[in-house]
């Protein structure tokens, strides 16, 4: 059974050999590229071509309800923000999302400390793209590095560069919470997320303050005293406040999103190596 979202000629080979082979997967996901809770990806190719897709395959232990939604959103959000999916096909076993591909993620960058000018980089054209979410009250909620690519023909940062997201949630998604215990493993979930508690609109700002720490010290914050020792290294007193602000536990305590936006700018302007 299959529900079309594109056409295009190389995705209907994609999709046929696919199809050709729905008893036999394991023959043509041979490159495991990424894996979360409930879904696998697979680097798909048509060698002939020189063409790459993505293959998300999910497990029918998740439930249809959400898968539609997902879909749905994939199909009608217009703007270049998300990888594209083009088709979607289904067996017995999993769902199967056709998706554009993408050679680096954010962490091919995050190998060792990076550069504050690049992190900035990096960050304000995430920003660019959670604006336009935020002001259409959609909440990423899972901005982690696997979830960020950067796509460029060079893959470094040193030339223009832009940053496409996968994996979205939108109000119909938060029916993720029911699941929670199998997405407790992400360093990236806010603690309202992660505690079962609901989705707020500033879980986005919680989840990257965790990206902004991690890119920063290249360790993850675990909610251990010890993780404020690296933020309490911080010179610029109002840069390590804003940081701190981003990863209050309590939903009311964290910094707005309009605050946000205002500070960051700011910083951009105002940091750099040596004044961190």
């Amino acid at each position: 059974m299959e529900n079309k979202i594109v056409e295009v000629d190389e995705v209907k080979e994609i999709s046929e050999l696919i199809n050709q082979n729905l008893a036999n997967m394991e023959s043509i996901m041979k490159d495991l590229i990424g894996k979360g809770a409930f879904a696998r990806v697979y680097k798909i190719c048509l060698p002939e071509k020189n063409k790459k897709f993505a293959l998300k395959v999910i497990s029918k232990n998740f439930p249809k309800n959400l898968i539609n939604p997902y879909l749905n959103f994939l199909k009608n959000f217009k703007k270049p923000f998300f990888a594209k999916a083009y088709e979607f096909i289904e067996d017995e076993n999993n769902y199967y999302i056709i998706m554009e591909y993408y050679q680096f993620n954010l962490n091919h960058f995050i190998k060792e400390k990076m550069e504050i000018k690049n992190i900035f980089k990096i960050i304000e054209k995430l920003n660019v793209i959670l604006f336009e979410l935020n002001s259409k009250n959609i909440y990423f909620r899972n901005i982690k590095p696997e979830n960020i690519f950067i796509v460029n023909n060079n893959g470094n940062l040193d030339d223009n560069f832009e940053i496409i997201l996968s994996d979205c949630c939108n109000a119909y998604l938060f029916l993720y919470n029911q699941y929670n215990k199998h997405f407790s493993f992400n360093n990236y979930l806010a603690p309202e997320i992660s505690h079962s508690k609901g989705i707020d609109k500033k879980s986005d700002i919680w989840s990257l303050g965790k990206l902004l720490y991690y890119m920063l010290f290249f360790e993850y914050l675990t909610g251990e005293e010890s993780d404020f020792d690296f933020i309490n290294y911080i010179k610029n007193e109002e840069f390590k406040n804003f940081l701190f602000g981003l990863v209050k536990e309590e939903i009311i305590s964290r910094i707005t999103w309009e605050k946000y936006f205002e500070d960051f700018i700011k910083f951009k302007n105002e940091i750099s190596d040596t004044k961190l």
